[in-house]
């Protein structure tokens, strides 16, 4: 769940030939008769109201299917850092931050006395730096929206004061981690600025067994990219503030190879407080689709536990991402001015010859295991 300010690293990284991160221009056809526009939540003909009640049931556009839409969340991500949802305990709202980079939802130390005794201690991962032991709780009766937490695995306790510093003072009360998000389908459309969250696909035994599992890597949702030299898994992580995140072994090569040419140290926030990490820009990396590839150039990478894609890299596609069936469907925004905007960029046309990517859709498998 690592943030940072992307003011430091654009003082000290714009000098260099700078990031162009572009999709790669695609084959894949999309039905000339399709009705629905790709992506779009499309709710039946009887349910068509500007406040619509849920659920209601809805078409997922080019991922297929129709399911039932269970809440619906604004995303005003220009605004604010990172995913925020409201989540409310004995009648009072609070801020929390969608990660998926998370295994377990966790409070801030403010909300400690909320959640009763500890049951126990058990260590999280972090995503920069060492590992940390924290106390964990039993679940408490808290609601996103209309979605309870009930039943979504132990809670822990982290200390999100340097979160809060780093947002700008924009509230930070707690993570909603993936022993909460992996219960549910997920579609996040920054054009429409909005989040829904809808039921799975999946067949009712395969939800039950992925809701089982509550902490460790098999949470976690990865994708396949192709690094300089090798192919790997990357880990989802909208709480990731960089485009990429490298293993310290990785990123260290790279370099060596002058991959990642000039680098920069960074304070980054954590639920464990701010820690020092190593910040470059990556020549080029590419996230496999099938056949084809989604190109991305210079893109602004940190040194981390694990690999993992970050908020900025998914900022650059429109989301339909059904956990509990570890498949998810990324369309391509246009034009490719709102990808350098995803990674902080300043906001220029492509250069001249470069086709913007079409939307299509494109369904990719995610592993779940713990290969990288």
């Amino acid at each position: 769940m690592p943030i940072f300010s992307t003011k430091f690293l654009r003082k000290s990284l714009l000098s260099v030939p700078w990031l162009f991160a572009s999709a790669a221009f695609l084959t894949t056809q999309v039905h000339a008769q399709r009705q629905n526009t790709p992506g779009e939540i499309n709710p039946s003909a009887s349910s068509t109201a500007k406040n619509p009640v849920f659920p209601r049931r809805v078409s997922l556009g080019p991922a297929g299917g129709e399911t039932m839409q269970l809440a619906e969340f604004p995303l005003n991500i220009d605004e604010q850092p990172g995913i925020m949802l409201p989540v409310t305990i004995n009648g009072k709202t609070y801020r929390f931050m969608l990660d998926t980079g998370a295994t377990t939802t966790s409070f801030d130390e403010s909300l400690r006395h909320l959640l009763g005794e500890p049951v126990g201690k058990k260590m999280s991962e972090a995503a920069a730096g060492p590992n940390v032991e924290t106390d964990f709780y039993a679940p408490v009766d808290a609601m996103v929206g209309p979605l309870s937490l009930k039943g979504c695995g132990l809670i822990s306790v982290g200390d999100f004061e340097s979160v809060r510093k780093v947002f700008g003072g924009v509230p930070c009360d707690g993570v909603l981690g993936m022993s909460f998000i992996s219960r549910y389908l997920w579609v996040i459309s920054w054009d429409d600025q909005k989040i829904c969250v809808c039921e799975s696909l999946a067949p009712a035994e395969k939800q039950e067994a992925r809701s089982k599992i509550k902490i460790g890597p098999r949470v976690f949702s990865r994708i396949p990219i192709e690094l300089p030299g090798s192919k790997v898994n990357a880990l989802l992580d909208t709480g990731y503030g960089s485009v990429l995140g490298l293993g310290k072994d990785t990123f260290k090569a790279l370099n060596d190879q002058g991959e990642i040419p000039k680098t920069v140290f960074v304070d980054m926030a954590t639920a464990g407080g701010m820690r020092k990490v190593e910040f470059g820009l990556l020549n080029e990396f590419k996230f496999l689709r099938g056949d084809s590839a989604d190109l991305f150039e210079k893109a602004m990478v940190s040194e981390s536990t694990r690999t993992r894609l970050g908020l900025p890299f998914l900022k650059a596609y429109m989301v339909i991402w059904d956990v509990p069936d570890d498949r998810i469907t990324l369309i391509p925004r246009a034009p490719l001015r709102q990808l350098r905007k995803a990674q902080g960029l300043p906001d220029i046309a492509p250069p001249v010859g470069v086709p913007d990517p079409r939307t299509i859709p494109h369904k990719v498998a995610v592993p779940s295991d713990n290969q990288e």
